[in-house]
């Protein structure tokens, strides 16, 4: 059997490629879709309940879950030591 040219591992090529993609979106579940990108937020008010107990004084829930939100992309653009900093001026700005 000879192989092709430019197919691309029998995918039919690039532009056969980008046309299942379309015809994949256009199919898609947009239900399943809406509750993924619910679900994927329930890790982030997990964590903010833990922030909630881990703590001595008293913070807002409210403030916690916009805390570890703003983690996720904190990490990404300043790294570890960014998030420390955001971390200890939550908590300690909290007391005032």
């Amino acid at each position: 059997m000879a192989r092709q040219r430019g197919t691309g591992c029998g995918r039919g090529g690039r532009a056969g490629g980008l046309r299942a993609r379309r015809v994949r979106r256009a199919d898609a579940d947009w239900g399943w879709l809406a509750l993924a990108f619910v679900l994927a937020q329930l890790p982030s008010l997990a964590e903010g309940w833990a922030l909630l107990g881990a703590t001595v004084g008293e913070l807002l829930y409210g403030r916690c879950v916009a805390l570890e939100l703003s983690n996720t992309f904190t990490v990404l653009v300043g790294g570890d030591v960014a998030v420390f900093a955001i971390r200890v001026r939550i908590i300690l700005g909290s007391s005032d």
